[in-house]
């Protein structure tokens, strides 16, 4: 058993080694720190290909490494206390101020809903911990930090029949807000940068719909809409929402409607693909502008860029206020990057600036 061990170590740490030269643009701040991150994310990825074929454990299982990596025990301490909640089935982290002021007023709250693609990531790894421990101190608030699986979106939360609260405010960073059109400009220009490429993230969608593999095959060719969800383009339409200066290089070519036996026709009757949930931004102009005040932060260098300019531009037509903050030199997933060994200022700027703009918005 040590021996396997050792064989995986030394492999990861040969496929490592192999990735470190991978081209990343020079504007990115910390290249070499992002360069020896993302060979790891990428050696990880190959290694659990691997184990999937030849029959060891299957990918996702094998990626969540990282999540135990990282994963911490959130523990109160004199600033923040800290309590494990369920939900209504949902298991959740609340923080909150330690000391409990008596002021007779409401204190903001925020539900924090963490990344991973649906199937990786915890509400318990340390860069979550960190940023739900700024948010008490900064804002006085109680954050309920959601564990992984519940789904997200204001839109989502704004219609559920159920839910009679209202909310103030959305804050989306670097958001999945559709599958219909995954070849954006931003889903080519990206297709190989850290930490997301767009294999990745295809899987991400296509394993979220289904476990058949011919379905991936399907969206990786961008052929995967049926006539439910071809009649919604018009919502991710990015030749009429992006800014001209993001699509001036690219071609607009609505992605082609599968007809008859395929794929597209495998994942259930339910549509999912023409289901808003699953895609926020499938939702009339009529519900958007329900939406409360939002904040968007979006990335260059990230196949999501374009799913979060698309939705400031939408949100901007119907009216609501938005803020968007867009990092030339940004990344996916940068936000988590806040801790040794992967430590980035860029990671530690966008935190902070989320978080004033939550003090000044809440």
């Amino acid at each position: 058993m040590r021996s396997k061990g050792v064989f995986v170590l030394v492999l990861l740490g040969a496929l490592t080694a192999y990735h470190v030269y991978s081209p990343i643009p020079n504007n990115i701040e910390e290249r070499w720190k992002l360069m020896l991150t993302d060979s790891f994310f990428k050696s990880l990825s190959q290694l659990a290909e691997l184990s999937e074929q030849v029959g060891l454990l299957d990918f996702w299982r094998v990626m969540m490494f990282i999540t135990f990596a990282e994963r911490v025990v959130p523990v109160s301490d004199e600033r923040v206390q800290v309590a494990d909640e369920v939900f209504d089935g949902v298991e959740v982290i609340v923080y909150q101020p330690t000391q409990q002021e008596e002021t007779g007023e409401l204190r903001r709250a925020i539900i924090y809903l963490h990344g991973g693609g649906w199937c990786l990531g915890s509400s318990r790894m340390g860069p979550y911990d960190l940023l739900a421990r700024h948010m008490v101190t900064d804002l006085n608030a109680v954050i309920v930090s959601v564990e992984i699986g519940t789904g997200t979106g204001a839109s989502k939360l704004q219609k559920d029949p159920q839910q009679h609260v209202q909310l103030k405010a959305q804050a989306l960073i670097y958001p999945v807000l559709q599958a219909l059109d995954l070849n954006t400009p931003s889903y080519q220009q990206n297709q190989y940068m850290p930490i997301l490429p767009r294999t990745l993230m295809v899987r991400f969608w296509s394993e979220y719909f289904t476990s058949d593999k011919s379905f991936f095959r399907a969206m990786m060719a961008n052929r995967h809409n049926n006539h439910e969800s071809a009649a919604l383009l018009k919502f991710v339409n990015w030749s009429s929402y992006l800014p001209d200066s993001y699509r001036q290089t690219y071609n607009y070519s609505a992605p082609p409607v599968v007809t008859g036996k395929s794929p597209v026709h495998s994942i259930g009757p339910h549509h999912l693909l023409a289901d808003p949930r699953a895609s926020p931004l499938l939702v009339p102009d009529t519900t958007l502008r329900l939406l409360p005040k939002a904040y968007v932060l979006t990335c260059e260098y990230d196949v999501l860029r374009d799913d979060g300019l698309m939705y400031v531009t939408r949100l901007r037509n119907v009216g609501v206020d938005v803020t968007h903050e867009h990092y030339p030199s940004g990344f996916h997933g940068a936000l988590m990057l806040t801790m040794w060994p992967t430590d980035f200022d860029i990671g530690h700027r966008m935190m902070d600036n989320y978080v004033t703009w939550l003090k000044q918005n809440l």
